[in-house]
């Protein structure tokens, strides 16, 4: 990470600005090049050439507390971890980039210690939280911690993100080269504090897509995550099993294609043909309700692909001297008679 008071920003530059490298660009043939787009006005940085990036430190509004810094890199997960996660299709690559580590903590709801794997959530280089997974799903995770999106670093200088609902389908979404996402670390709860610690990092969003479950729980919050970032800018994921990770266990090809067919939200008041595709269907087999059709015999089969609508206007078009008139006087004299109904002519080819 590169430490933001080493960035020549020109003075008085208080926007969007592109500059030096200070990590890769003394060490460039093209060492003037400016491959590092700096948002003065955000405090965010992302070098283009060697995807190092820099957050300025802000003074926070209120005091949270942060765990223990001591944090390494752990490569030497335990094999029962490791199994456990190939099992649901991550890979050891993924975990050490997501930094994911395991630990014996004390689980409240177990009310005893027992092996956890640890998901860390930072913001630049600084460790904010940890949250603790047991083998049986209990979680919990360090007291009075600020709340904020887990892998916020992986969205710094994003225009589009992915937003899911737990930290295995983030870690899901990073297996087949989905990496611009975050986490909710709790859902729909604490959402407000949250957005509100993340600001920075979310207000310039040009697309949000919204990769959730579609539980009771999950709906809750898509729709709190739409009215936050307007539906104008949201499209929906929709997965063909429970969420990312139980995609990516059944078929990972195809999860890929599922988040590359997202759906954006329709305007208020308008609809698709998708979303009426029923009643077409019911339309074209069984017609409508209130027409009329002859009964005998002779109109069994036409009367499988039409029927009549009262008040409205029917064209009987064809080639002349066909016999249209003459079918069609046939066709009504046996509409009105089976119907109990009245009708006029006006013909001017037959004479009353």
């Amino acid at each position: 990470m590169i430490d933001w008071k080493e960035i020549d920003i020109p003075t008085g530059k208080k926007t969007e600005v592109q500059t030096i490298c200070p990590a890769c660009s003394h060490n460039r043939k093209k060492s003037k090049d400016k491959c590092l787009s700096v948002n003065v006005e955000k405090g965010v940085a992302r070098c283009h050439h060697c995807e190092e990036f820099s957050i300025r430190e802000v003074i926070e509004r209120k005091e949270y507390k942060a765990p223990p810094q001591q944090w390494q890199n752990f490569t030497n997960l335990s094999e029962p971890l490791v199994k456990w996660f190939k099992g649901r299709g991550i890979s050891q690559g993924t975990l050490i980039e997501c930094k994911i580590t395991e630990e014996v903590y004390y689980q409240p709801s177990k009310q005893s210690e027992c092996n956890n794997v640890v998901f860390n959530y930072f913001e630049g280089n600084k460790l904010l939280n940890k949250k603790y997974r047991s083998a049986d799903k209990k979680f919990t995770q360090c007291k009075d911690a600020k709340k904020v999106f887990y892998g916020l670093n992986d969205i710094v200088g994003e225009k589009e993100i992915y937003i899911v609902e737990g930290e295995m389908d983030k870690l899901a979404m990073w297996e087949v080269g989905f990496k611009n996402c975050i986490s909710v670390p709790n859902g729909a709860n604490d959402l407000n504090d949250v957005i509100e610690n993340c600001e920075n990092y979310i207000k310039d969003l040009d697309k949000v897509y919204i990769c959730v479950d579609m539980d009771e729980p999950g709906v809750k919050l898509e729709k709190e995550i739409v009215k936050r970032f307007g539906k104008w800018r949201c499209e929906r994921v929709e997965f063909i099993g429970k969420d990312a990770n139980e995609d990516l266990i059944n078929d990972r090809l195809q999860l890929e294609i599922t988040i590359k067919q997202s759906n954006p939200y329709p305007v208020d008041g308008t609809f698709t043909a998708n979303d009426i595709s029923e009643d077409i269907d019911d339309l074209y087999f069984n017609g409508m309700e209130e027409t009329i059709k002859p009964n005998g015999d002779d109109f069994k089969e036409f009367n499988k692909i039409f029927s009549i609508l009262l008040g409205q206007l029917t064209v009987v078009t064809g080639i002349p001297s066909h016999g249209k008139s003459n079918w069609l006087e046939w066709y009504l004299l046996n509409l009105i008679s089976d119907n109990d109904l009245k009708a006029s002519f006006y013909s001017p080819e037959h004479l009353p």
